[in-house]
């Protein structure tokens, strides 16, 4: 294994044009479809172990994806060794540096300057469902937080999104080692029904997926980036939003960040267009935003 810094361990700025319509899973999504790690909803700081049975028989354990091998959701780790053997095929010098840093680990996400340790509500890593893995290259992990990116890491990060994994280089607090199987993705197979007991366990709370429009028109298009948003969402998507929501006079940042600010604006928007105040960008909710 590699402990020597490379040109693949060099830092840069993280790449910005990337996550392009994919959002990051939030608690709500990874609750509503895969339930609770901790049966006892007990986390900490450390890693800690999964204890609910159900979500176990989703697990798999020890699985060569490569470069490594990994513990996490069947699916997510099948997912990717694909992801791997197109990094291999595409750039073998960065597949033979990279090893990991863990995948499935019950946890809080990392403290932040806004979410500090004990702070209320502070959201659980999504490692905590083995669908997410932190990567190293030469062996060093990539600092949190610096908004810097290794080369190597920048290089991959559009091969992950090309399989519908959403990459942590452009998170509000920079983590550039990191990358989770994004929502739509999760949604995908929730929808599909390949989620085993848990997805055939809940039909009547299918959740509503964006689709890709069968029209190419440009009213098609837009429509599609808005459907089924809510708060905590964040990524490319959300920035459209919030663009949208400015140009109505809404004093807002387009941070990419769907927040209370956000949510409240949205509601007001809503609440003018005579549609539900729930703060969820729904195909109406987006029409109105973009064509009334």
């Amino acid at each position: 294994m590699y402990r020597e810094k490379s040109k693949y361990s060099k830092l840069e700025g993280p790449l910005s044009n990337v996550n392009l319509n994919l959002t990051s899973a939030r608690n709500q999504i990874l609750f509503s479809i895969l339930g609770k790690p901790r049966i006892d909803g007990m986390y900490g700081e450390k890693d800690g172990p999964l204890n609910n049975p159900q979500l176990e028989k989703l697990m798999v354990r020890g699985v060569d994806v490569g470069p490594f091998k990994v513990n996490g959701l069947g699916l997510a780790v099948e997912s990717l060794k694909t992801v791997m053997a197109d990094i291999s095929k595409q750039h073998k010098d960065i597949y033979d540096r990279l090893s990991q840093e863990g995948m499935l680990v019950v946890r809080y996400q990392r403290p932040t300057a806004k979410k500090p340790i004990g702070c209320p509500n502070r959201p659980i890593s999504n490692h905590s469902w083995g669908t997410a893995i932190d990567l190293k290259i030469d062996g060093l992990l990539d600092g949190r937080g610096d908004n810097k990116s290794q080369h190597a890491l920048n290089v991959i990060a559009p091969i992950f999104n090309k399989y519908k994994w959403y990459w942590g280089g452009t998170f509000p607090t920079e983590d550039s080692m990191h990358f989770e199987v994004s929502k739509e993705k999760l949604l995908e197979w929730h929808n599909a029904g390949l989620l085993g007991p848990i997805s055939k366990r809940l039909p009547e709370a299918k959740i509503p997926e964006t689709t890709r429009p069968a029209s190419t028109s440009s009213s098609s298009r837009h429509r599609s980036m808005f459907d089924w948003l809510q708060k905590g969402d964040r990524g490319p998507k959300v920035v459209q939003l919030q663009k949208a929501l400015k140009s109505r006079g809404y004093n807002l940042k387009s941070d990419g960040v769907f927040g209370k600010k956000t949510e409240t604006a949205l509601q007001d928007f809503q609440r003018k267009q005579g549609l539900p105040d729930n703060g969820i960008v729904g195909p109406k909710a987006a029409a109105y935003l973009l064509f009334f």
